[in-house]
């Protein structure tokens, strides 16, 4: 689902903080975090999405390109949850 919120995005128009606003409230989840990136050759900024599905949450990242005109979406994998969770601690 979330994958198709991106493609109907009107992006890089819409900023990459509304794109991410617009997949959590229409996947009934939420922002976790949404933060810069200043160490990466190819990313510079991460948001990560609680998205419900199956009647649980799950993370999703989404990475937005350093030219800022692609976002990538990753399934956060189980064992990589307590890092999301103290990213969005510390986030917050």
């Amino acid at each position: 689902m979330i994958e198709m919120i991106v493609q109907a995005a009107d992006f890089p128009a819409a900023s990459f903080d509304s794109v991410a606003g617009d997949c959590a409230d229409k996947s009934g989840g939420r922002i976790l975090f949404n933060v810069r990136v200043d160490s990466h050759a190819d990313v510079q900024r991460v948001a990560a999405i609680a998205s419900k599905s199956d009647g649980g949450m799950t993370p999703l990242l989404l990475l937005l390109d350093r030219t800022g005109t692609s976002i990538k979406i990753h399934e956060v994998p189980v064992q990589d949850y307590p890092l999301v969770v103290s990213i969005a601690r510390w986030a917050n």
